[in-house]
């Protein structure tokens, strides 16, 4: 995490903007690396989320929360020091328009952050993390909801540098294990049991129930860890 820190340091009183800030997890490693900073604003498109993000940091007066799709967003042009983006990459259609508005609200000298899943050279505990998300990312795609599969490394990157108007100025693994918070296998059951609800009606609904069981059984023998992720800076030379 140092390097991201050193980073995120560059730029006292920094007004930065989370995309796709799902339950605000990168806000709050964020602000576990850094506090001088001005303002967080996290947007997305799903309300429940967003207000579970506001109850869990209704203590501090500097993050805000908003129901905003980046591409439609109205903020003004070069808003933001720092515009951060982890684990949202795999749900957008057209990354390339996604990178230009992102760069667009992005002052002078700025940097964007973008931190993903990545499926490389994973434990077993971390290999539980990647088939949740498999299955989660199958029952999204089943109701219609856009959401790939995790990609490998050299998939990201090449992703990342054909599509973005600015350059990548670095890349590393994210190791985030002295901020990651032990999940119980009880509450990782209950979000198993929760994507099953939402193809309660499919056809594929019984193939669904097994691959949940299989997983089941796969995170009671192996346990549970975060899988591997890739931080890239990305600068506006």
């Amino acid at each position: 995490m140092n390097e991201l820190k050193k980073y995120l340091e560059q730029y006292p009183n920094a007004k930065i903007l989370d995309i796709g800030t799902g339950k605000g997890d990168f806000i709050g490693l964020i602000d576990y690396l850094y506090q001088d900073y001005n303002e967080i604003i996290g947007i997305d498109v799903i309300d429940y989320l967003l207000e579970m993000d506001k109850e869990s940091f209704k203590d501090n007066p500097k993050i805000r929360f908003t129901n905003e799709d980046i591409l439609s967003a109205t903020f003004p042009k070069q808003s933001f020091d720092i515009i951060s983006l982890s684990n949202t990459f795999h749900h957008f259609t057209n990354i390339e328009d996604t990178l230009k508005h992102m760069v667009s609200l992005l002052k002078p000298g700025g940097i964007i952050i973008i931190s993903e899943l990545i499926s490389d050279n994973s434990t077993k505990q971390q290999v539980s993390h990647k088939l949740l998300h498999h299955f989660a990312a199958k029952i999204d795609r089943e109701i219609g909801v856009i959401h790939s599969q995790t990609c490998d490394k050299e998939g990201i990157l090449k992703s990342v540098k054909k599509y973005s108007p600015i350059p990548m100025i670095d890349y590393w693994d994210l190791m985030v294990k002295d901020y990651e918070i032990n999940v119980k296998l009880s509450k990782l059951y209950d979000i198993i049991d929760n994507l099953l609800v939402n193809v309660k009606d499919s056809k594929q609904y019984n193939d669904y129930k097994r691959e949940s069981e299989e997983i089941k059984k796969y995170l009671k023998a192996n346990g549970f860890q975060l899988a591997n992720k890739l931080c890239m800076i990305l600068k506006d030379i």
